[in-house]
């Protein structure tokens, strides 16, 4: 009997304030970590007012990220994740910095949504922490702060807070000053983000207190050096800390042991944060946990597990949420698929094309009229766990286009996916949509295809088609329309 192979797996979080490395390896159902990694990029430190990143910052990030290359040395892609949090959602510029980073970072980089952070912070603490009381786990970053509340695996709230240690010290603490009136302001301003989610939070309530990431890290460890027998966060000690920042009066003058130069640049601002979030939510004590962001990458990548599985369940809630035609849209999915297989081989993408045949009707519990509107909206605007943003843009897409004209075709700016990748899956679910119009369970002939450059040929048997007028008359429109959009599409019999 041979031993299993260790599996080496990499996740790298590209956050607001630094950028984390996490290299293991997965093996018999357990990961070994073979190699952690930060830098502190400052990402939020060089965005403007209108939302660019300086040059400055942006050239520490890839510099940062070449670096990460070295020390991930020639893993495959399937072996690496990387995901862009915060600043990188907000950048108007972050589209550039992308695609600037090929050239030194061959991996995908995953832009995700605020919910989609929180749920990983989420899962990472879970993962590491094992219990089966209901917690709060609260992650302080460098340009937003999440907040989830569960038990055991299962996330119950999810809120992403547009609060962090780097855009608040920008803001309230300018030049390193440290002022009480720069920490009212600060505590005002997180109080007016906490508004939104103190209520239904304590409504719902937990047993555990858990934060995580820097900025916790720090406050910790500061209440341990000062008062040595508590090991949890209270009200009580973070004002005791506040109080010794207003006595320094300026970062240069802020004398804490136990915190590095780098996180004393910001720990006036996180403190801040902090102070809000326990009065807001009333808390009684924070846990500190070493986990975070990238340890739930990690156990998403877990083989068989996680990431697959997250999405498959936020799919179907959609569906559920708005009474989708489950018969019909599956009927959809199968021949959507079976298009698919014929042409091409990328498992993401014939995922990604199952889950828009699944959600193209979500809409219609809008208007029938413009569906394919309505229904890109609500996948566009709707929090789609599992999926990051590219993903959730080219589900939306692919509903977008699946009926009607192309006259207005569109392709949205991605990373991920190239633009005939694209194409090709949205010409395939309208095929699959128009071809299922009935919406009854019929028996369709074998349909072959071919594709040669732009031009998209569908055979189908001869007798079959010339017994089907309205299929005909349907796939001659659809020709008119393809041909709106450059895309030549030829209808053939065969005898």
């Amino acid at each position: 009997m041979t031993d299993e192979p260790e599996i080496p797996l990499v996740c790298v979080d590209l956050g607001s304030n630094s950028f984390h490395l996490l290299k293991a390896s997965y093996c018999k159902g357990a990961f070994r970590i073979l190699n952690k990694a930060k830098e502190r990029v400052r990402l939020a430190e060089g965005l403007s007012d209108d939302h660019q990143l300086s040059e400055a910052a942006f050239q520490r990030g890839l510099d940062c990220l070449a670096r990460f290359k070295e020390i991930i040395g020639n893993l495959p892609a399937s072996r690496v994740r990387t995901v862009a949090t915060y600043t990188l959602r907000r950048a108007a510029n972050g589209d550039a910095f992308i695609k600037a980073a090929r050239a030194v970072y061959p991996y995908p980089i995953e832009v995700i949504a605020g919910a989609e952070e929180a749920r990983l912070i989420y899962q990472g603490v879970a993962h590491t922490q094992p219990g089966r009381d209901s917690r709060l786990v609260m992650d302080i970053g460098g340009g937003s702060t999440e907040f989830v509340i569960g038990r055991g695996l299962e996330t119950r709230r999810l809120a992403s807070l547009a609060m962090g240690c780097v855009s608040f010290q920008q803001r309230f603490f300018k030049d390193g000053k440290i002022t009480e009136g720069g920490f009212k302001a600060a505590e005002t301003a997180a109080a007016q983000e906490l508004e939104s989610i103190e209520q239904s939070y304590k409504d719902e309530g937990w047993q555990q207190a858990i934060g995580c990431s820097g900025t916790i890290k720090a406050v910790q460890a500061c209440i341990q050096a000062k008062w040595p027998s508590e090991s949890a966060i209270s009200l009580k000690r973070l004002k005791a800390l506040k109080k010794l920042c207003l006595q320094a009066g300026e970062l240069q003058k802020l004398k804490l042991p136990a915190v590095n130069d780098e996180r004393l640049q910001v720990f006036p601002a996180g403190l801040a944060i902090l102070l809000a979030s326990f009065k807001a939510l009333d808390l009684a004590g924070l846990e500190y946990s070493d986990a975070a962001l990238r340890e739930g990458l990690m156990f998403q990548m877990e083989p068989g597990l996680g990431f697959q599985d997250a999405r498959e369940r936020t799919a179907a809630s959609l569906a559920a949420q708005y009474h989708v035609d489950r018969p019909q849209a599956l009927r959809v999915r199968h021949l959507a698929l079976a298009l698919y297989r014929a042409l091409g081989d990328n498992p993401e993408h014939a995922m990604l094309l199952g889950w828009a045949a699944e959600l193209h009707e979500v809409g219609l519990q809008i208007n029938f009229h413009g569906v394919q509107r309505h229904s890109a909206y609500i996948l566009e605007n709707s929090d789609l766990i599992g999926f990051n943003q590219e993903q959730q843009l080219l589900l939306a897409t692919l509903v977008r286009y699946s009926r009607k004209g192309l006259k207005q075709f569109a392709l949205p700016r991605l990373n991920l996916f190239g633009d005939d990748e694209v194409r090709l899956l949205v010409r395939l679910l309208r095929l699959a949509v128009l071809l299922n119009r009935r919406r009854q369970s019929q028996r369709l002939p074998k349909i072959a295809l071919r594709l040669d450059g732009q031009q998209l040929t569908l055979r189908f048997p001869a007798p079959w088609l010339a017994r089907q007028d309205l299929v005909s008359a349907d796939l001659a429109q659809e020709a008119q329309y393809q041909a709106q959009a450059g895309w030549p599409l030829v209808i053939e019999s065969q005898e």
